[in-house]
């Protein structure tokens, strides 16, 4: 303890000059500060006049401005395309140099594309320095001065050849595209996208090698959809799909009027349907089994669009070679039997939407496939064997999609087999219908209506009253009802009303009509009441709508007294007891647990509130 004294001492005393030295130098700033003072202003008006100014933007770029003070407008899009006008107006002037000859057509088309590319060069470095308004204006400019320019330099001037103008016009396009996905530039992706794939979809018709301008279209249709998906820039799948679907119909209907300057084969136009719809499969296989999410309605739309337009083209364009369709129906059945293959499997997705998507898509693979591979009967019974398959397979399941497949298939029989026909005549308000028999494929597909609506809708329980349920099954109802309804009419028009013979009885008809009309009411209504099935009642309400507005129709124009009064009495009584028959009956009482007796649980039960009585005063 002793030893560390003279240390603490030393350290104070070291303190303490410190102190004074600290003390001075603060007496002599002082001093220096007042001798300075009367320097201090012009100093300071000279520092305010040498204030930094920023440095002049590069050439090509606006300085963002300021917020404009309040009252004043904002005339930043005014500058913006003030220089877009100038950069056209210089385009201009070297097409009117071209056009009079000052210019060479080569050394015009030469300058063209140097000022295009210039502007390109600008759109990227003012995307570089974070000028994105004005990146997407000189987008805009040199998209607007090069696709032009290619096109006519390819049709008008000859001056480019087709590879090489399909080679510029993937330059410029993929420039642009790479200046907007660095940046995340939406309009300039838009722009450069649309533009080529019009000014490639143009040259297409225009050219006698459409082949480089097609690879053109392939290339950007998955740049585009592959740069939406990465950026979620819904619009741009949009336009590639408009422009792509367009050019499809465009080259089948110029094939069918025989165009020459369509120089494609029609195996090539055929290839060209099928590499949509393939495309089109392929982003919805993207989206759904990669990436597992939910479609949306672009993939469903763009998917059903281009298969149907594959579907119905494809056949229409092969039969004008006498080609057969064996080889496109096998494709379209095995891409039928893989998108059911996934509905029943729900592999990878367990999203209804994309359920239901693949069992539509399957069904127009399927009804249309089917139909190229086999004669209608055996068409027609292959759809109901698959719809009953579908129904059966998915009876119990939560997923709709299959139930929803059954319904279009038996629609698709129904449609194919005469049936539709034969409701639209049997139970229509006319008479000029053949009176034959119904066909075997008709009655083939009402039975298939009925045991699927059984399969699909009967065994299930009062608590699945859903739309998954109750919706396909409606569908499968009014099939198999008014189809049996009309081969009701069918069978007894002849007899009745003398349809087969040149002594028709029109009144006749009408209440034969209105009385199977009427059968269909009351059966639907009864088996609605008693199975607690509400499509069973639902149906019976649209027939009956129908039957009111054929009495006004049909009925009223061509009756007799007699029929008439056959035609009121049953129209009347089912109006009369209609709504007695749907009512509901009351719930049964709870059965009684075993070993309990009924008056045990009489005797349980709690007795019934009574009003307090109020105590006595005394």
């Amino acid at each position: 303890m002793h030893a560390l004294e003279p240390d603490r001492s030393s350290l104070e005393a070291a303190v303490r000059e410190l102190q004074v030295e600290v003390s001075r130098l603060t007496e002599r700033v002082a001093v220096l500060e007042r001798r300075q003072a009367p320097a201090t202003a012009p100093a300071a008006a000279s520092a305010a006049l040498a204030e930094p100014v920023a440095p002049a933007p590069p050439p090509g770029v606006t300085r963002r401005p300021e917020a404009a003070p309040r009252g004043q407008l904002d005339l930043s899009m005014a500058v913006r395309f003030g220089r877009l006008s100038v950069v056209m107006g210089g385009a201009f002037l070297l097409r009117a140099l071209t056009e009079s000859e000052t210019l060479t057509a080569d050394l015009g088309v030469a300058l063209g594309l140097g000022y295009a590319l210039v502007w390109v060069a600008f759109a990227a470095r003012a995307a570089r320095l974070g000028a994105l308004s004005d990146a997407t204006f000189h987008g805009f400019a040199a998209s607007a001065i090069a696709n032009p320019l290619l096109f006519e330099a390819t049709t008008r001037f000859e001056a480019l050849s087709a590879p090489l103008a399909a080679l510029l016009t993937l330059v410029f396009g993929g420039a642009l595209l790479a200046v907007s996905w660095r940046r995340s530039l939406r309009g300039l992706a838009w722009v450069a996208v649309t533009a080529a794939l019009l000014t490639a979809g143009g040259l297409v018709f225009q050219t006698p090698e459409p082949w480089p301008f097609i690879a053109v279209l392939v290339i950007f249709t998955g740049a585009a959809l592959a740069l939406s998906y990465r950026k979620g820039w819904v619009p741009l799948r949009w336009s590639v799909a408009l422009v792509m679907n367009a050019l499809i119909l465009g080259a089948t209907l110029a094939f069918f009027v025989d165009r020459p300057v369509l120089n494609l084969t029609v195996r090539e136009l055929v290839a060209l349907q099928l590499l949509l719809a393939g495309t089109s499969l392929a982003v919805l296989a993207y989206v759904a089994l990669a990436r597992r999410l939910e479609m949306g309605l672009f993939e469903i739309g763009q998917a059903a669009t281009s298969v149907g337009i594959a579907l119905e083209l494809a056949p229409r364009v092969l039969a004008t070679e006498g080609t057969g369709f064996a080889v496109p129906g096998a494709i379209a059945a095995g891409l039928a039997a893989l998108c059911y293959g996934l509905v029943v499997l729900r592999w990878r997705s367990d999203h209804l939407t994309n359920l239901a998507a693949y069992g539509g898509i399957a069904s127009l693979l399927a009804v249309q496939g089917l139909y190229w591979l086999l004669p209608p009967i055996a068409a027609e019974s292959a759809w109901v064997l698959i719809a009953l398959a579908g129904a059966w397979l998915t009876r119990d399941s939560a997923n709709p999609a299959m139930r929803v497949t059954a319904a279009a298939l038996i629609a698709a029989a129904a449609l194919s087999s005469g049936l539709v026909r034969a409701v639209i005549y049997g139970l229509g308000a006319r008479t000029g219908y053949d009176w034959h028999p119904i066909t075997a494929g008709a009655l083939i597909a009402l039975g298939a209506a009925l045991v699927t609506y059984l399969a699909v809708r009967w065994r299930a329980g009062d608590e699945r009253s859903g739309w998954r349920w109750t919706g396909p099954a409606t569908a499968l109802l009014i099939v198999f009802a008014w189809g049996a309804g009309a081969v009701l009419t069918v069978i007894l028009a002849p007899p009745v009303a003398k349809v087969d013979t040149s002594a028709v009885d029109p009144g006749a008809l009408a209440a034969l009509r209105t009385a199977v009309l009427t059968v269909l009411i009351w059966v639907l209504a009864f088996l609605g009441r008693t199975r607690r099935r509400p499509e069973l009642l639902w149906v019976s309400y649209a027939t009956l709508g129908y039957a009111g507005l054929k009495v006004l129709i049909e009925d009223l124009p061509n009756g007799r007294p007699t029929t008439l009064f056959v035609t009121f009495v049953l129209v009347g009584s089912v109006l009369m007891l209609l709504p007695r028959l749907i009512r509901r009956p009351a719930a049964p009482a709870p059965a009684a647990p075993s070993g309990e007796a009924p008056e045990a649980r009489a005797v349980a039960a709690p007795a019934p509130k009574t009003s307090p009585t109020p105590p006595s005063p005394a």
